[in-house]
């Protein structure tokens, strides 16, 4: 599961990545234990997923131990990419800002002021970049690129590609990076930002020493900053939350395989073999890595430093990847909002500026953009949407019968036990004053779960911009909203009946308050009753206590500036400005009266998958690859517009709709995500609406296309 995880992640991004699934394997009609495929990253797999000609492509990549951890090119020529090295290099050496954003500038393909210059090679994809480099950190990987076990002055376990006739940068993979997510110990393992030696000579040059010399521009960093942003806060990607369900997908399709897998290697390491059992305390420690991980990494990213000069033999200088400004919020994160809403701020000091046309409000030599409005800053309060006093009930199956039907709101629990607090027994007196409802006799050396439901409710979901449950708890849980589950704790892989907890959450802390950001679940808030549900798990049938006390808090911002948003689909942008620093960036997209788009509402209804070759007049305008004029239409199928906004193609192609208007799409209206746009107008015209421009290819043997929020 660590080694899949930061592939997955990168997936979940909207970057490219390698492919991975699980088998059993059969070698001469024995079976030889689970296994997993991951796609290689070489030209031919650039020409599958990016176009082109294979024979186009460099692949780059550590030579590991049989080339001594050098680097080296398995496809194409390492030219280019030593040029991107010696530049990179260049750029981090100078003494003068101006010179360090113009080259950082021209990595891209760029002039200074924004412009493309064909004379310059693209050699840097900066959001590729800082999305692997930011998996790479959040995972905590020490022997992918730069190895800790190599003194971390030697590279490993990484691979690029690049076209060296395209017009995009370098594509960085996660790869081999199972040394992460909590496994060894030490401040090198924990804190993965370095700067670290691997990379001043060529032989050993990473992605990682490209992203440190890149640490030497403003720009680079506040566009690593606003990502981290948009990451791991207002449910992103990197959220505990959002991570933890990419861990439980996975864990769930061999949670049953991994017994076979226990039965043929689980004694090759010790005499007592490991067995599922050992598995799941494992994957729970994963997920509790998860939990604290967002955090962590946010307070090493606000003290990052790079060399001086971009030389490992010079001194450090402070260059922090996170701002310590905090970012401004907002009282609704985006989504759908009703015609009469009023956008709210709230911050910890500063001025808010904020704009509503799409743009930064801040410009990119630092002042105030003009476009830019102010925002008298709100407050964030709090509301008790359920604590145990409100009432509680709970009940001990003796058997599977209830299934999940006891998790929903519709579920008749007259005749459980009740009471008004917390739900426990205890043998001494530790949790006596917590405990209400005393269920030692039904729990106690009978069952190691319990079924716990409370009722509360709520007059408007959509006034809330957080959501938070905090948890006294021993030893394990697993928390269900409405019928959904939304947090766990020392939870098994598998939840059954009678599961127990897979770690010790003891008396010295299972008194103190848990907290639990469940803002990414907001929307399964409901308007009227709503249903908190727990199973309970105890990490024995003999156990001497148990305790569960839950709170469940909505958080919303109050007074400030109201802003009305001026059309159907608004971005809006904000950031505080306190002392001359500026907080990374908050930016959401609000979708007024839309509907969210569903199988019933929308459709697939073109793919113009295999494109017939490019014309004499095609070729003479450079579009001399047919894949280029690939597209997808979309069609809205009801009688309501509808909102694409969080949804994204994750397989087949990439495309993401949060930050695009091609979102909102009326009844009846059809919309084209295209691969190429030029080429697209070039043979196609140009009264097709464009929604945006996807990444990768259409397969022209058959794939499937996915579309998830």
């Amino acid at each position: 599961l660590r080694e899949v995880f930061a592939r997955d992640s990168q997936k979940a991004m909207g970057r490219s990545y390698t492919r991975s699934r699980y088998y059993h394997l059969y070698v001469n009609g024995i079976y030889w234990g689970l296994y997993m495929s991951q796609e290689r990253a070489e030209a031919a797999f650039g020409e599958t997923y990016f176009g082109g000609d294979a024979d186009d492509y460099d692949v780059v990549k550590s030579a590991g131990s049989s080339g001594g951890y050098t680097i080296e090119a398995t496809d194409g020529e390492i030219a280019g990419w030593a040029a991107f090295w010696t530049r990179a290099n260049t750029m981090a050496a100078s003494s003068n800002a101006t010179t360090r954003f113009n080259i950082f500038q021209e990595l891209q393909g760029f002039n200074p002021d924004g412009t493309r210059n064909e004379s310059f090679p693209v050699y840097l994809d900066v959001e590729n970049l800082i999305d692997y480099m930011m998996i790479i950190l959040f995972v905590g990987s020490y022997d992918a690129p730069v190895s800790n076990f190599l003194g971390n002055d030697r590279p490993n376990n990484w691979f690029s590609v690049w076209n060296r006739t395209g017009d995009f940068g370098f594509q960085f993979f996660a790869h081999d990076c199972e040394h992460s997510l909590g496994t060894g110990g030490g401040a090198n393992i924990e804190n993965r930002n370095g700067p670290w030696p691997a990379g001043q000579t060529q032989q050993y040059s990473n992605p990682q020493w490209i992203h440190q010399q890149l640490m030497s521009v403003d720009a680079y960093r506040i566009a690593f900053g606003d990502r981290a942003h948009e990451l791991f806060f207002n449910g992103g990607i990197l959220t505990s939350t959002k991570s933890i369900d990419r861990v439980n997908a996975r864990a769930a399709v061999i949670d049953q395989a991994i017994i076979a897998e226990s039965a043929r290697w689980g004694d090759s390491k010790r005499d007592n073999p490991r067995t599922r059992s050992d598995w799941l305390n494992a994957v729970n420690g994963v997920r509790s890595y998860l939990t604290s991980r967002p955090g962590i990494l946010l307070g090493q990213l606000r003290n990052t430093r790079r060399y001086n000069g971009g030389n490992s033999s010079n001194g450090l200088v402070d260059a922090p990847l996170y701002p310590s400004v905090t970012a401004p919020v907002f009282n609704q994160h985006g989504g759908n909002v009703p015609s009469d809403f009023g956008l709210r701020f709230s911050g910890t000091g500063g001025t808010i500026y904020y704009t509503t046309n799409g743009r930064d409000p801040r410009t990119a030599n630092g002042s105030v953009s003009s476009s830019a409005q102010t925002a008298d800053e709100g407050a964030i309060s709090s509301q008790t949407l359920y604590a145990p006093s409100s009432g509680i009930r709970a009940f001990v199956p003796a058997n599977g019968n209830l299934g999940t039907s006891w998790r929903n709101v519709s579920f008749n629990d007259g005749s459980w036990l009740s009471g008004s607090g917390g739900v426990g027994y205890d043998q001494n007196t530790t949790y006596d004053s917590l405990i209400d409802l005393d269920v030692r006799g039904p729990l106690d050396d009978v069952n190691t779960s319990i079924y716990i439901r409370s009722t509360f409710s709520v007059a408007d979901p959509n006034a809330f911009q957080g959501l938070t449950l905090r948890l006294m708890f021993e030893d394990g849980f697993v928390a269900f909203l409405n019928g959904q589950e939304v947090a766990s704790f020392n939870a098994p892989g598998g939840l059954a009946w009678n599961s127990e907890a897979t770690g010790l959450h003891g008396d010295e802390v299972a008194v103190t308050f848990v907290e639990f950001d469940l803002t990414a679940h907001l929307d399964k808030l409901v308007a009227g009753t709503n249903v908190l549900a727990f199973q309970g798990l105890n990490d024995n049938l003999g156990s001497s206590d148990f305790l569960l006390l839950p709170e469940l808090v909505g958080n919303r911002v109050s007074g400030g500036s109201s802003v009305t948003l001026p059309s159907t689909f608004t971005e809006v942008n904000a950031r505080t400005l306190q002392n001359g620093e500026w907080s990374a960036l908050n930016s959401a997209a609000f979708v007024i009266s839309a509907l969210p788009a569903s199988s019933d509402s929308l459709v697939i209804s073109e793919i113009m998958y295999n494109p017939g070759d490019s014309s004499a007049a095609e070729i003479a305008a450079g579009f001399t690859d047919a894949d280029e004029f690939e597209y997808l239409e979309l069609m809205n199928i009801s009688d309501q517009p509808i909102s694409l906004v969080g949804y994204q193609f994750a397989d087949g192609i990439t495309f993401d709709f949060a930050e695009t208007a091609g979102a909102i799409i009326d009844p009846g209206q059809r919309v084209v995500l295209v691969k190429n746009l030029a080429a697209f107008e070039f043979r196609y015209g140009t009264t097709a609406r464009i929604a945006g421009i996807y990444t990768g290819s259409l397969s022209n043997g058959g794939e499937t296309l996915q579309i998830n929020d």
